[in-house]
């Protein structure tokens, strides 16, 4: 299973000629046809029924909007958060489309390596690093990069939640794993070999 974020490290890469099922985050299908989306926010599921992608992807987004989209076929809530915790990065609320995408993939998943391309996770120069900034739904090309904080640290979860699931990050050669993914089920991949590694 590939899941897809929106980094600018997959700039250039041709998500569509890879394998497998694909799971991406938020605005994806402006691009690429993936057979799940999650979306938790509520403003790119509005952008998701307008130009009907949900009659051929699963949407996922927040149990709280799913409500708000009763009427549209295939839009689905995210799972539950597994864990209890004391931090503000534990609350269901404050996952991203990033952590979630992650997450969802071990539920619809159960034996397969999980891949990730476009976690980027860092700015670019102090600014955003989202293929789509500047567009509809979207900061600025110029704001300020976002704080990786709180996706470093739910990702970290859902590793260590999946022990024995075999994650694999790909990201190009300069890019540095963060401390808290170096763990024995998780493997950095040069993006120039996801091809023959999917």
């Amino acid at each position: 299973m590939l899941v897809i974020a929106n980094g600018e490290s997959r700039k250039g890469l041709r998500i569509d000629d890879l394998p497998g099922v694909k799971i991406g985050c938020n605005a994806i299908f402006r691009h690429h046809k993936v057979r799940h989306i999650v979306a938790p926010d509520k403003r790119i599921v509005k952008e998701i029924v307008s130009k009907y992608v949900n009659l051929k992807s699963g949407i996922w987004t927040r149990p709280d909007w799913k409500g708000d989209f009763g009427g549209y076929h295939n839009i689905n809530a995210l799972p539950g958060i597994w864990y209890t915790g004391d931090k503000k990065a534990d609350e269901a609320f404050h996952w991203g489309a990033g952590p979630y995408a992650v997450y969802l993939a071990t539920v619809l998943s159960k034996k397969e390596p999980i891949n990730l391309v476009g976690f980027d996770l860092y700015g670019n120069d102090s600014k955003i690093n989202n293929i789509f900034k500047g567009t509809d739904n979207y900061e600025p090309a110029d704001s300020k990069a976002v704080d990786p904080r709180f996706w470093i640290y739910q990702i970290a979860k859902v590793f260590e939640h999946n022990s024995t699931r075999e994650f694999r990050v790909f990201n190009r050669k300069d890019w540095t794993m963060p401390e808290e993914w170096n763990l024995p089920n998780v493997k950095f991949c040069e993006l120039t070999t996801i091809k023959e590694m999917l």
